[in-house]
């Protein structure tokens, strides 16, 4: 038999070769829109992606944990159907909210750009319709990761994101600019409901609404809330702080750091995907957990730290063969940035024990002092804020959250053993001061 680490391996590797297949087909279409956009351009797709971004965390309900949470406390199989079920209708209609919201958002937002009207409209209009079909699927995915369906999670991904890569490229070489990112970003959208829909064991036509397991999802998600919200606010409000102090230009600077920085999530975050649904289902048996949970955070982090310091030394002279000229800044900004993804996901990592030890509120404090952190790294450097002291300012954030977490989780149940959390922090500590050697 199996050690329960090796399993939490191979998921994490089949979450892993699908977001990375997906994401190395996303990177490849990267230098063709740098070939055909400017700076300022890509730049509305960095608040798009900000956007989008924000709409999921905050409009998918049951989200944060807490549809694992109702999913497991469910014992039988038909409950659990129900619990799908009931989140799918919940998040329709919130998808329908958010269509309307990300709308509005967006237009505000694009008020001053110099795109022709016509092809601004069209760009907010499937940005929106992209946002809502994401959320619709969302308790589909999540279901089938709590299900532990890897390979399914997995082939989904990449297919989305060949759907999506094929569809912008074929429009972005015919001439149709930004839009032809937004149809990528539908398309992805698109490919994704259709599977997650496919694989779930209902039928649309017959889904069963329980108001009663409606309230309770709600009930659960509710206190999680507050720590998603403050969770978006750092990555979605700092594109927009850079949009006015900076202009289209330093957003997109910005978003073309982010796009490259964001591919070592793939090694780390995947791990974090695995561990959420080993983690719910063991508490649920009633499962000693803590000796794996030791085990991979200690890994997850000698990896973590092994990507940041391999980023900063190829970082440069990778993204000088990979982009224009006029992208030249965006290098600077990348390693911080790395450093900003694997803090995310380490402490991603170490919410399941906080949230079922019903220390939800914990979350919320943490999100607030990182928040807090960005907000005051921003605001000192006031009008002269650039693309690569907003990705520090990002950084220095994550550091306070990872930092805070790993100290609160100290006091708990769900602590490292004695020798581990100085370890652990010293790690973070030193990612952080790399920041500024750089």
């Amino acid at each position: 038999m199996k050690p329960d680490w090796i399993k939490l391996l191979q998921q994490a590797f089949a979450y892993g070769a699908g977001a990375s297949g997906g994401k190395i087909v996303a990177l490849l279409t990267v230098p063709l829109y740098l070939h055909y956009l400017t700076p300022a351009e890509y730049g509305l797709i960095g608040i798009a992606i900000a956007t989008i971004t924000g709409a999921r965390i905050l409009g998918v309900v049951g989200g944060s944990g807490a549809l694992g949470v109702r999913y497991f406390a469910a014992n039988e199989r038909e409950g659990r159907q129900h619990v799908v079920q009931s989140a799918f209708v919940l998040n329709v209609v919130s998808a329908i909210v958010c269509f309307f919201l990300v709308l509005v958002i967006l237009a505000l937002a694009f008020d001053s750009v110099t795109l022709p009207r016509s092809q601004t409209l069209v760009f907010l209009v499937l940005i929106a319709l992209s946002v809502a079909f994401g959320i619709a699927s969302e308790p589909l995915m999540l279901a089938l990761q709590l299900k532990q369906q890897a390979s399914y999670v997995g082939s989904i991904n990449f297919g989305a994101s060949v759907a999506g890569g094929l569809v912008g490229w074929a429009l972005l070489t015919l001439g149709y600019g930004v839009v032809s990112w937004a149809a990528a970003q539908l398309s992805g959208s698109l490919f994704t409901l259709y599977f997650s829909v496919s694989h779930s064991d209902f039928v649309l036509s017959k889904v069963r609404f329980s108001a009663t397991e409606s309230r309770a999802l709600i009930k659960t998600w509710r206190p999680l809330l507050p720590g998603a919200a403050l969770a978006a606010a750092v990555p979605v409000v700092t594109p927009y702080v850079l949009l006015h102090t900076g202009g289209a230009e330093a957003a997109g600077i910005f978003a073309v750091a982010s796009q490259f920085a964001s591919v070592v999530a793939l090694l780390t975050g995947a791990l974090a995907t695995a561990w959420l649904p080993y983690f719910q289902s063991k508490v649920g048996q009633q499962i000693e957990w803590t000796p794996t949970y030791r085990r991979l955070l200690h890994g997850h982090l000698i990896v973590g730290a092994t990507v940041c310091l391999l980023v900063l030394l190829v970082a440069d002279d990778a993204l000088r063969y990979l982009s224009a000229d006029s992208y030249a800044s965006a290098r600077g900004a990348i390693y911080p940035l790395v450093v900003a993804n694997v803090l995310a996901s380490v402490w991603s990592f170490l919410l399941p024990g906080t949230y079922y030890a019903g220390h939800t509120s914990t979350v919320s404090w943490t999100q607030l002092i990182g928040a807090l952190t960005t907000a005051i790294a921003l605001t000192l450097h006031g009008s002269s804020l650039d693309a690569v002291a907003a990705s520090r300012a990002l950084a220095l954030g994550w550091v306070a959250i990872a930092v805070t977490q790993i100290l609160i989780n100290k006091t708990r149940q769900y602590q490292v053993h004695r020798f581990g959390h100085g370890w652990v922090v010293a790690t973070i500590l030193c990612m952080c001061t790399s920041l500024f050697v750089r």
